[in-house]
């Protein structure tokens, strides 16, 4: 019996496909293949917020081969990026209540990936928004974290506010504390509940990615 030919990696269909998420720019997907690839195989729904060209969505099609993709921007011109197993939507990431409705009417999400504006506040109001609306076991992951740091902060603060960077670090520190940590009150109430979502955090190059239960 012959053999199957092992499917491609997702670091090879990012650099197929051109996407800034393979390893000739950002370096993402070789950790995301790690972590992925037990949710390989099946209907999974994957929801990415960015479309710009739509290299990624079309790679997330055929890295998930019973897939469905969806993508989100504010853009009307993306919505040309639809094709096969992939449908784009309007949503505006500074109105987390238009990516809320969209998952609410496509979802369960086994993944969310956030390549949107960059911008602080819209990362962290969408993080706020819909990490807990991933499906158990499943995946919400924030990228372009760089642009909390150095010459890039001041383009995506919109004048301040908390870095994307620190609300991410700040979770990861509530998960890692847990019941040990007892603040009465919580000065934060998606602190106070959404840890108790997450089974663990993982930190690389520009990302964070945060497991769920």
């Amino acid at each position: 019996m012959d053999t199957p030919a092992p499917l491609p990696t997702l670091d090879a269909l990012g650099l197929l496909h051109g996407t800034d998420k393979a390893s000739v720019s950002h370096g993402y997907l070789k950790i995301y293949d790690d972590l992925l690839a037990p949710l390989r195989h099946g209907p999974r729904r994957i929801l990415e917020i960015g479309v710009k060209g739509g290299a990624s969505l079309r790679m997330w099609r055929d890295y998930f081969p019973e897939g469905q993709i969806f993508g989100a921007d504010i853009n009307p011109a993306t919505l040309s990026q639809a094709g096969e197993r992939i449908s784009v939507h309007l949503a505006d990431q500074s109105k987390p209540e238009t990516l809320v409705k969209l998952v609410k009417e496509n979802g369960p999400f086994d993944v969310i990936i956030d390549d949107g504006s960059h911008i602080w506040k819209h990362q962290n109001d969408t993080m706020r928004a819909l990490l807990p609306l991933v499906k158990s076991g499943g995946f919400f992951i924030v990228e372009d974290l760089q642009t909390s740091y150095g010459p890039n902060a001041h383009k995506y603060s919109l004048g301040g506010g908390e870095t994307a960077g620190s609300f991410c670090l700040r979770f990861a520190e509530r998960v890692l504390a847990g019941n040990t940590l007892k603040l009465d009150p919580e000065p934060d109430p998606f602190f106070a509940s959404a840890w108790r979502l997450v089974h663990n955090v993982t930190f690389a190059k520009h990302t964070a990615i945060f497991h769920r239960r």
